[in-house]
């Protein structure tokens, strides 16, 4: 008699199960690598989001209901009404989308992202919510944050047309194609304001965006850095923000919960991990302290 098999239920489908029935759906309807498939989807805290199924991120949030948990969780945790905070590389606009919801009326988001055409679909997304009366402003810019304001080359994989998280200001090995984009630094852009939470996902330039927002750190204005690295702890990204006086830890998904992790520690095959900076490493303790996936069980405030 063989053995039983293993059912691996993940956090996203236990806190809610009729995400299961919207999979069943989105799995009929996949297309093939030729075509473009639009969908909206409900995500937890209210939005509904516009995605395409021939994209990874796209198809990844219509089959789950989100995207990349941990740092999902983390923000939602993490961020108070009333802050303000900024997305580095907001694509489509999903962490842009939570990042409004939980600073409220009262609070503002500004989101970065350089490719022309993802931009265009950003802005339209946060056009689609703009009769959300709930959410804070939300600020677009069409720039990549890095070290300096200038023009520059944004690489693309071959595939790129079907993982459209693929941009980066660092050329890929795979000799991908490139267009010109303008960037711009963090301390430009955000100026004397603070920032309750900076989320980068600069697909390798983490340490260019981080290098342009030199003042926000000396002067202590960002409490929280929600970050992706393609390489494994210590960083020159990591190194810098020690330099300022934040507390790291690397971001897991535990079954129960996000795991906050001494980073010299993390599990063997963490591929591009997520880590957590923070200036008030008790207030983000207390915060991601509890069980469950408080994301995945949102209500609007």
């Amino acid at each position: 008699m063989p053995p039983a098999t293993r059912v691996n239920i993940q956090p996203y489908w236990a806190c809610r199960p009729t995400q299961l029935l919207r999979r069943a759906k989105i799995k009929r309807r996949l297309p093939t690598p030729r075509e473009s498939t639009a969908a909206s989807v409900r995500l937890p805290w209210g939005l509904v989001i516009s995605v395409d199924l021939s994209d990874l991120i796209g198809q990844t949030i219509a089959l789950n209901g989100v995207w990349d948990l941990p740092v999902t969780e983390a923000i939602f945790r993490l961020v108070d009404e009333g802050d303000t905070v900024a997305d580095v590389g907001a694509n489509i606009g999903y962490m842009t989308g939570l990042m409004a919801v939980r600073v409220g009326p009262h609070g503002r988001v500004i989101a970065l992202e350089p490719h022309p055409a993802v931009f265009g679909e950003l802005s339209a997304q946060c056009k689609r919510w703009g009769a959300e009366r709930l959410l804070g402003a939300i600020e677009l810019h069409s720039v990549a944050a890095s070290h300096s304001a200038e023009e520059v080359a944004l690489f693309m994989t071959d595939d790129f047309s079907r993982n459209r998280g693929r941009a980066s200001l660092r050329r890929f090995s795979d000799q991908p194609a490139s267009i010109t984009v303008q960037t711009k630094t963090l301390d430009e852009i955000v100026g004397h304001v603070r920032l309750g939470l900076l989320k980068v996902d600069a697909e390798g330039a983490g340490l260019e965006v981080l290098q342009g927002a030199r003042t926000l750190l000396q002067e202590h204005r960002i409490r929280d850095i929600v970050f992706e690295e393609h390489a494994r702890y210590p960083t020159p990204a990591t190194a810098l923000l020690a330099e300022y006086g934040y507390t790291i830890w690397s971001l897991h998904q535990g079954g129960l919960r996000v795991r906050l992790l001494d980073p010299e520690r993390q599990p063997s095959g963490s591929d591009d991990p997520s880590y957590l900076a923070t200036l008030d490493p008790a207030r983000a303790k207390r915060r991601l302290r509890g069980f469950g996936w408080k994301s995945l069980r949102a209500t609007r405030r």
